[in-house]
């Protein structure tokens, strides 16, 4: 069981903060927070020691560098807690697993992929079944048309302002491996400065904020964010899965507005193989949960059919940088 930590409102402004701008500056986020740079940096050394801030992220538009998002849903059977360990390390480690979670419910991971094409789809596919095949009892899985990232405005409820990420069918662009490994560093900690880049790149800090503002105005950068673990401080995430109505754009363009206005909701999905609408949610427990739902199916009684939910209580991975140097991989 995760033991939840108590935090008051100054942490909340902090992770909601972070959440929003993760390269924000210490002296800019403690006047944001309202306290002395002092207790703010003191403050945000004891959420990351906590680990309720398990890492900052980039996030990256995939389909800008050409590639294209796959999600897997897998129920598994039968291992071991040692082949259980083995699964976990092989989906971390490879590189083109961009995320993946634990799911209470009728499936157990769900795993997100950057790849290029179908065929290097299949690739894993058949890797993953070769390895682990004989465990997984079914699967289920998709392809991300577009898939819509929502600041975390629950946090500060009252005064959050809505930020739309939107990652997918996009135009790709091309970048050189200076940009490469920029996207590498700020992937790996997105909160480095550009000094400490400047000594692991060996290049201008001038040259690297640069690159880093035209990876910015192209789109491939869309923003720097907190990899929060919200069940340590009494949050629960949860998966709705939409079965609608004789559907028509207008309709959905409606419920898709709707939901990006309620300040729990986090991501909406849109996918070829999926549900035929997804949207995620970070709530206080299932009765936060039921009463947006309810809300929600009240104001499209002639939309919503049913719905399903899944809770995804433990987050492991969480990378937006696709595999671009996939092959130094194969060849561990």
């Amino acid at each position: 069981m995760t033991r939840h930590h108590t935090i008051d409102d100054k942490d909340m402004r902090i992770l909601y903060h972070l959440d929003s701008d993760a390269r924000i500056s210490n002296s800019e986020l403690a006047k944001k927070v309202g306290l002395s740079n002092e207790v703010t940096r003191y403050r945000l050394q004891r959420l990351q020691k906590d680990e309720i801030i398990k890492q900052y992220y980039t996030l990256i538009d995939v389909t800008k560098l050409g590639f294209t998002s796959f999600r897997v849903y897998i129920k598994i059977q039968t291992m071991t807690p040692k082949q259980e360990q083995e699964f976990i390390q092989y989906l971390r480690d490879r590189p083109d697993v961009g995320w993946f979670t634990f799911v209470q419910g009728q499936w157990d991971v769900v795993v997100v992929l950057w790849e290029k094409d179908i065929y290097e789809f299949e690739k894993f596919w058949l890797d993953l079944s070769e390895r682990y095949g004989f465990f997984i009892e079914r699967h289920w899985m998709s392809i991300f048309l577009q898939y819509v990232h929502l600041n975390k405005r629950f946090l500060l409820p009252k005064e959050g302002k809505l930020k739309i990420y939107n990652v997918g069918q996009s135009k790709s662009e091309k970048i050189d491996s200076l940009d490469w490994k920029i996207l590498k560093c700020l992937s790996e900690d997105a909160r480095g400065s550009l000094l400490d880049l400047e000594k692991k790149l060996k290049q201008s800090y001038k040259v690297i904020a640069y690159r880093i503002k035209r990876l910015e105005r192209k789109g491939i950068i869309l923003g720097y964010r907190a990899f929060i673990d919200f069940t340590k401080i009494g949050y629960n995430y949860y998966k709705v899965l939409f079965s609608l109505n004789n559907a028509n754009l207008s309709r959905l363009s409606q419920l898709e507005k709707t939901i990006m206005e309620i300040p729990n909701a986090v991501y909406i999905d849109k996918t070829i193989g999926g549900a035929d609408f997804e949207a995620e949610f970070q709530c206080r427990g299932g009765t936060e949960l039921r009463l947006i739902l309810e809300n929600l199916r009240r104001e499209f009684f002639d939309l919503i059919r049913n719905t399903e939910t899944l809770e995804y209580y433990q987050e492991d991975k969480l990378c937006y940088l696709p595999p671009l140097q996939l092959g130094e991989w194969k060849k561990k």
